[in-house]
């Protein structure tokens, strides 16, 4: 389906407008998360009246009809080929002629706290553009990766109204729950001292509590009456786990770019993996789950938000054995079937799992800082098991990336294509085929991009039986190439006593989400979304950021 929307919108042009000309009285308008195909448009200060999207998000005002409100829903998001769940609200507003007015998450903030917030808006979303009411994200980067994340927080903080509607006998609707989470976040945002960050989990517990206190209209009279604790307790349950799924979809964007055009935009981001994390996040049910699990009465018991944050935690870990812990420890103010709704929707199945990590023969903790031995840095290995079947029904195939900063250089590789063999689940063979490209860019007081071609290398050491990335290997292929000497090689390579920046990330090579945990303590817990980027070639994925210091 996502393949079918971006071929759609190269066929339109990337995002002009498509269908008959309208007449030149009639206000044109683009619905914007990513474009949103075949989406419900209703104007509802002219009698209601509705249009429908096109594949680019693009409608136009009924005739006679030119300043209403806008409210947007249903549709699939181009982005993700998935239905879109949220609303997105637009102010009535005088749209100059030759101007498109855009529906988007910003103009859904504004909806709700009133333009004259326009504004501060921009200035604490750190936006360069100042006008919220015309400008598409689809070509404005700062925009688009900010209203994603912006989108996916309201999202989320919906669904947990929605599990609180659930538990408590409340009758909240759907498009109730989204302007009231829409309300705080533009609150909150506004309320705050200088630029936000959309994945702090200060923000995120603020707006939360803000957008129950919202909501209480539509709880039963027990919940309103205690609203200040039950606010409390909702922010502190599902603040873990909605800060997990938004700072994944924020580090899945971090390094996209615009494309010459939005239709290669998307297909860029598509082919890095950089959306992987956004369909995970709109796929999500388990903030709704968890809230609803829980009991009305124990809601409001403000004596438990120290338990329901372990339980939130355990969620967001993804953790089905912690997950049971922690329930457990809040015994009848949880329901036994709903956690156990809670841990099928949250516990993955299928993933490959890292049992073990080491940096120049030295086991090492998957932590953001690191010191081992060595006179350089030579070797990473891990040790790799896969869990149900990580790579679907397609080839055990990967895409890999390492970046790494050192001496005021940054050093980045970037495989196109690893296959990986496994024998009774454990890894035992990591090949680099024949003419796969290495893509390779060195940036700072070294400058250089070059394309390197594979010979059959092995990325599996048979004697440890793990995982290899060997930094002496590429930057010897860099010095085969010919473009570094040999003293600019020496001057790339990590050497005690000093430290290195490093990146690692597994991403998909078949476009099949290829997920990756590591063991931690009797369980295992997701790794963190990361992303390197050539310019040229990207890998978005499952990995690991640390500074490694070298000892002689």
């Amino acid at each position: 389906m996502a393949a079918a929307a971006v071929a759609a919108l190269a066929a339109c042009g990337g995002g002009s407008d498509s269908g008959s000309s309208p007449s030149a009285a009639q206000v044109q308008g683009r619905a914007v998360d990513f474009y949103l195909s075949q989406a419900n448009v209703v104007f509802p200060d002219c009698n209601n009246q509705t249009a429908t999207t096109d594949s680019t998000g693009n409608f136009t005002f009924p005739t006679g009809c030119t300043k209403s409100a806008v409210k947007v829903s249903g549709g699939t998001d181009i982005g993700t080929g998935l239905a879109f769940g949220g609303v997105l609200l637009a102010p009535a507003s005088d749209v100059a002629q030759g101007s498109t007015a855009v529906v988007t998450p910003f103009t859904t903030l504004l909806t709700q706290v009133g333009t004259d917030q326009s504004a501060a808006l921009v200035a604490n979303l750190g936006l360069q553009s100042s006008n919220l009411l015309t400008q598409d994200p689809m070509l404005d980067v700062t925009m688009l990766k900010g209203g994603v994340v912006l989108q996916q927080l309201i999202e989320q903080i919906a669904k947990a109204l929605a599990g609180l509607s659930a538990s408590t006998g409340g009758s909240l609707t759907a498009e109730a729950a989204a302007a009231a989470a829409a309300k705080a976040v533009g609150a909150t945002v506004i309320g705050s001292s200088g630029s936000v960050d959309l994945t702090s989990t200060t923000l995120i517990s603020n707006a939360v509590s803000a957008a129950v206190v919202n909501s209480q209209a539509a709880l039963s009279s027990s919940t309103q009456a205690s609203i200040s604790a039950v606010a409390a307790n909702v922010a502190a349950l599902v603040t873990p786990v909605i800060a997990s799924q938004v700072t994944n979809v924020s580090a899945g964007l971090a390094n996209a770019t615009l494309g010459a055009t939005p239709a290669a935009t998307v297909a860029s981001l598509q082919k890095a993996g950089a959306l992987q994390a956004l369909t995970d996040s709109v796929q999500s049910s388990g903030s709704s789950l968890l809230v609803s699990s829980v009991t009305s009465a124990a809601l409001g018991n403000a004596a438990l938000a120290s338990s329901l944050a372990a339980l939130g935690s355990a969620v967001a870990l993804g953790d089905g054995s912690a997950i049971s812990s922690a329930a457990a420890a809040l015994g009848n103010n949880v329901d036994g079937n709903g956690i156990a709704s809670v841990i099928s929707a949250v516990n993955p199945t299928d993933y490959l799992r890292i049992d073990s990590f080491s940096i120049n023969g030295t086991a090492v903790p998957l932590s953001s800082a690191v010191t081992v031995n060595g006179s350089t840095l030579n070797n990473i290995k891990t040790g790799v098991t896969q869990v149900g079947q990580p790579f679907g029904t397609g080839a055990s195939e990967i895409r890999a990336g390492l970046r790494y900063v050192y001496n005021g250089n940054e050093v980045i590789v970037v495989i196109e294509r690893a296959v990986l063999t496994f024998s009774n689940n454990q890894l035992v063979a990591a090949q680099i085929p024949p003419g796969t490209s290495f893509q390779f860019v060195v940036n700072g007081t070294i400058n250089t991009r070059v394309s390197v071609t594979s010979t059959g290398d092995s990325l599996f050491d048979s004697s440890s039986g793990q995982l290899t990335l060997s930094i002496a290997t590429f930057l010897n292929k860099l010095r085969s190439s010919g473009i570094l000497s040999a003293a600019q090689i020496q001057a790339l390579t990590p050497t005690a006593p000093g430290a290195a920046d490093v990146t690692l990330v597994v991403g998909s090579e078949t476009g099949q989400p290829v997920r990756v945990r590591a063991v931690s303590g009797s369980g295992t817990a997701p790794m963190s979304v990361v992303g390197v980027d050539t310019g040229d070639s990207a890998v978005v994925g499952y990995g690991t950021r640390t500074i490694v210091t070298l000892v002689p």
